[in-house]
């Protein structure tokens, strides 16, 4: 039982190693240009900061209400000038580290699909690095954004200098992630692997479409989410489901405790949206 286990792993006596392309092949590095890109946001705002110190007032706005409206300030120095880009710059470093880590995360917690052949798991994963990579740099942008408006813009604004920008950031989240199934399609069908919205079954016309062939699990059926995002089954027991792409786990929500997560979700975000901005005008 221990050979068999060694010889799985490919470390028994007498079995070669991988060549470092193909281990680098199954085991996805992380997208360091992304994370070079977020660096040099956080260090040009960094830069900026440092230009505009001596002239920048002595008491800068740190949080604004709903309404775009400076409500809470502090004294100019150097913590409460570069908090912001010290802080960009450690979220660049958490998600590098994450990256770095994360197949062997994923291999220890089996959060990857065990029927998947190993070029499909790689590039599922690869398509993972991709979108945490694209997140941080979309991240690094948005709080370089808002130090930037603490810095240059007047304390009171409009309520659009906060909207806008978060609408970018879930625009850019949805095109990544967009982008990373298509990656990852592009990839299991190069290397050979089966596509999860194609399972290959036993006696399944290989020129079928997806529309006509059985997915082994519910979740791999394209026919169970909406919006290409959002797994809803209501035959599927299960409240949480293992992610279609990426690793993790995704809510059902065709299940009443996976919907009632999703409204309860909803109407969270929007009591808070509305309370932001409500209570400065009410206060008026």
């Amino acid at each position: 039982m221990e050979h068999a286990e060694q010889m799985h792993h490919g470390t028994a006596k007498g079995s070669a190693p991988k060549p470092p392309a193909e281990r680098d092949a199954l085991q996805p590095r992380p997208a360091y240009r992304w994370y070079l890109a977020a660096g040099a946001v956080a260090a040009a705002t960094a830069f900026v900061g440092l230009r505009l110190y001596p002239d920048l007032p002595p008491s800068l706005p740190t949080h604004w209400n709903g309404a775009g409206q400076a409500d809470s300030f502090a004294a100019k120095s150097v913590w409460s000038v570069f908090s912001v880009p010290l802080g960009s710059a450690g979220l660049v470093l958490f998600m590098l580290g994450l990256a770095v880590f994360l197949p062997r995360m994923t291999a220890a917690g089996g959060q990857l699909r065990t029927a998947d052949s190993p070029a499909a798991q790689a590039a599922n994963l690869r398509a993972t690095q991709f979108f945490l990579g694209g997140t941080t740099l979309a991240l690094s942008l948005l709080l370089a954004w808002f130090t930037l408006r603490g810095w240059l813009l007047p304390p009171d604004g409009s309520a659009l200098y906060f909207i806008l920008p978060l609408l970018a950031l879930i625009a850019v989240m949805a095109g990544l992630g967009l982008l990373a199934r298509r990656r990852y399609r592009s990839d299991a069908a190069g290397s050979g692997a089966s596509d999860p919205a194609l399972p290959s079954l036993p006696g399944a016309d290989p020129t079928a479409s997806s529309d006509d062939m059985p997915a082994s699990d519910p979740v791999d059926d394209p026919r169970n989410y909406r919006a290409g995002i959002i797994y809803v089954n209501r035959a599927d027991p299960r409240v949480l489901v293992p992610k279609r792409l990426g690793v993790g786990l995704s809510v059902n929500a065709g299940h009443p405790g996976g919907l009632a997560f999703y409204l309860g979700l909803a109407v969270l975000s929007l009591a808070a949206v509305v309370a932001g901005i409500a209570a400065p005008l009410l206060g008026h």
